[in-house]
């Protein structure tokens, strides 16, 4: 049975780290928002409903056709809101699935300084972005793991083995 793994964060947090740490674990696939946005947008992402939904839309069809062929895979997005996280359960039930939501943390001094110092990366995201997810972002009312990345590679390697597998 295929798993989709589905990291859930506010940016700068180190879903993206967390997320290629389980697809190395598991050689699962990882399917990044941050990407798609920057492959299916034209010009400056506008970051709106209709733009954040064809990039789900994207992300969720590439996820449901590897999991129907036995691929386990990794969501690499916010999921700040609770409609995206039901439609990652849908999909895990589409295709028999197993599903994990990962919840990845960390202190908000070490996220301010990641997204002040971010480079070679996809995202958009900066400070105010992380200011404005933390106030819209809805409750996480599934069975979960946290997974506090606050501290370095190897301690989060052993953390995440510990929790998840």
């Amino acid at each position: 049975m295929s798993t989709v793994y589905v990291m859930i964060g506010l940016s700068g947090t180190g879903k993206s780290t967390v997320a290629n740490i389980i697809a190395e674990k598991t050689n699962a696939t990882i399917h990044r928002t941050d990407a798609i946005r920057k492959e299916i947008v034209e010009g400056q992402p506008t970051y709106n409903r209709s733009e954040s939904q064809r990039v789900y839309d994207t992300l969720f069809s590439r996820a449901e056709d590897d999991l129907a062929n036995g691929t386990d895979v990794v969501l690499d997005a916010t999921f700040s809101l609770k409609m995206g996280r039901e439609n990652a359960e849908e999909i895990a039930s589409e295709t028999n699935s197993g599903i994990k939501f990962v919840n990845v943390t960390s202190k908000d001094q070490i996220v301010r300084n990641r997204l002040r110092n971010r480079s070679d990366t996809d995202s958009d995201a900066d400070i105010t972005v992380y200011e404005k997810q933390k106030d819209s972002f809805e409750s996480i009312d599934r069975t979960h793991i946290t997974i506090q990345n606050n501290s370095d590679i190897p301690t989060l390697e052993k953390t995440i083995e510990q929790n998840l597998f």
